[in-house]
C-alpha cells in the first residue's frame, strides 16, 4: 500500500519540475544506460582489461569497446598503457568514477531488500572494510538488507526519505532556465545498444529502471507529485505509446502501483509504492554526484532542503551497523558468478 505522500508531492510545482527535468537529463546522458551501468559496476569489482570487461559483462565486443570508449570520454575511465608490444591498455577509475561508489552500493542494497524473485548468475556484495559489515550480500535476508545502509543528512545524522525533503526554489536562477524541459532533448539511439532485454547480468531490476532514461524521468515526476497520465505526457515531452509502456513497466517491477477500486478519490493514479520510494536515495545520489562531477551541468535552481534540521541536504553514505559515513576507501563491491 502507498502511504501518505512525502511532503515536497502535496502540491506539484510544474516549473520545479521543468527545471530538475533538465538537470536530471544531463546526469542520465552520461550514466543512465544499462551497459554503461554493467561495465562502471565490474570497473568498481576489478575489472580493468578490455578481455575482462568483455568475459565478465557478456556484452557483445562491439558494445565493450562503445561503452569504454563513452566513459573514457567522459572521465568516468582512464586508459592507460600496461603492454607495449603489442599496445594494450587498462581502463581504470578516475576520481570521477570512484564517486559513483555511493549510487552502486545504494543500488545493491535497494536490490536485495526487494527481491523480486527471479534468479540471476552473477551476485553482487557489497562490505564495509571499516567494520566488516555486509552491506550488501546474497546470503542475507531481505529484512536484514533493508536497514544495513543509509543515506543520512551529514547535518542531523536523520535517514533521508522522500517524506523528508522540501523544496527550495530560487526564484532569480528559475528565471534563467529554458521554459520547456523538451529544449535539452535526447540525442538519438546508440546504434550499438543492445535491443531490449538483452543484457543479464547482476541487479537486473536495478539495471532495468536506472538504465532507462525515460523510466528515471518518470519516476521523477513521480517524486514531484505527478499521478495522472496525461500530467506525465505533458511535462515529458513524451509519446503515449513510450508512456504507457513504461509506466506498465515500473507498475509491474513494483515502483508504482494504479489506484485501488476502494479509493476513489485516486481513481486512475499512479501512486508511488514502498519500494518506489526506497528508490529516492538512489536518485539522490545520482544528484550528488552529477553536481559535483558533470562540469558542464545546468545547475538546477531546485535545491532540496532536510525537514528534521531545516538545513540545504548535504547526504552521507552511512553503516548502520557502525554508524560511520562509509565512502569509497572504506567499500568494496563485488561482483561474483552464483555457484
Amino acid at each position: 500500500m502507498s502511504g501518505p505522500l512525502p511532503s515536497i508531492l502535496v502540491q506539484p510545482n510544474l516549473v520545479a519540475i521543468n527545471a530538475a527535468l533538465i538537470a536530471v537529463r544531463q546526469a542520465a546522458a552520461v550514466l543512465c544506460d544499462r551497459a554503461t551501468l554493467l561495465v562502471l559496476l565490474h570497473a568498481h569489482s576489478g575489472a580493468c582489461r578490455y578481455a575482462e570487461f568483455g568475459e565478465r559483462t557478456g556484452l557483445a565486443s562491439r558494445l565493450v569497446s562503445s561503452r569504454l570508449a563513452r566513459l573514457t570520454d567522459d572521465g568516468l575511465l582512464v586508459r592507460i598503457p600496461y603492454s607495449r608490444r603489442p599496445l594494450r591498455h587498462a581502463y581504470h577509475l578516475t576520481h570521477m568514477g570512484v564517486a559513483l561508489f555511493d549510487v552502486l552500493a545504494l543500488l545493491a542494497t535497494w536490490e536485495q531488500a526487494w527481491p523480486d524473485g527471479a534468479d540471476t548468475d552473477t551476485l553482487v556484495s557489497v562490505e564495509h572494510l571499516g567494520c566488516g559489515a555486509a552491506l550488501a550480500a546474497p546470503q542475507l535476508p531481505a529484512s536484514a538488507l533493508s536497514n544495513s545502509v543509509r543515506l543520512k543528512c551529514a547535518g542531523c545524522q536523520e535517514a533521508i526519505t522522500a517524506q523528508s525533503i522540501s523544496l527550495l526554489v530560487h526564484q532569480k536562477e528559475m528565471a534563467q532556465m529554458p521554459t520547456k524541459s523538451t529544449a535539452m532533448r535526447r540525442t538519438r539511439q546508440d546504434p550499438a545498444a543492445p535491443a531490449e532485454g538483452a543484457i543479464r547480468g547482476p541487479l537486473p531490476q536495478g539495471l532495468s529502471v536506472l538504465g532507462d532514461k525515460w523510466s528515471i524521468e518518470v519516476l521523477v515526476c513521480s517524486f514531484f507529485g505527478l499521478r495522472q497520465f496525461g500530467d506525465f505526457g505533458t511535462r515529458l515531452g513524451i509519446s503515449t505509446n513510450i508512456l504507457t509502456d513504461r509506466l506498465s513497466r515500473l507498475v509491474a517491477e513494483g515502483l508504482l502501483r494504479r489506484s485501488d477500486a476502494d479509493e476513489p478519490l485516486r481513481k486512475g493514479l499512479y501512486l508511488l509504492t514502498d519500494k518506489g520510494r526506497d528508490f529516492y536515495a538512489i536518485l539522490i545520489a545520482i544528484q550528488v554526484w552529477a553536481d559535483q562531477w558533470i562540469d558542464h551541468r545546468v545547475r538546477s535552481p531546485v535545491k532540496l532542503r532536510h525537514i528534521p534540521c531545516q538545513k540545504l541536504l548535504q547526504p552521507v553514505l552511512t553503516c548502520v551497523a557502525c554508524g560511520q559515513v562509509v565512502t569509497h576507501a572504506q567499500g568494496r563491491i563485488a561482483v561474483t558468478a552464483r555457484t
